[in-house]
């Protein structure tokens, strides 16, 4: 009887460090995907404020009316009275 019980307190421990292991390394497994999400929403954020500060310092350059004119007439070729426009290739 001692013996079964020396047997079965072992059998039992060994299964709750298997247990304890299997939960350990779940968790760092977790973890690592937690911190890989992180990393990508940390850049996405950083790409996000980069076209942010661009875009504001478009708007800030769309305030001059100069500029407003020149962009529409050069990116949307819009010409003046008694113009003509013509498209030219990029050569791509």
């Amino acid at each position: 009887m001692r013996k079964f019980n020396y047997h079965l307190k072992s059998i039992l421990l060994i299964a709750c460090s298997f247990w304890f292991i299997f939960n350990v390394v779940n968790e760092l497994a977790t973890t690592k995907k937690i911190k890989d999400e992180i990393g990508e929403a940390e850049t996405l954020s950083a790409q996000i404020d980069e076209e942010t500060a661009s875009l504001e310092e478009q708007k800030e350059m769309l305030q001059d009316p100069n500029y407003a004119m020149n962009y529409a007439r050069g990116k949307l070729l819009i010409s003046q009275d008694g113009e003509q426009i013509f498209a030219l290739d990029d050569g791509e």
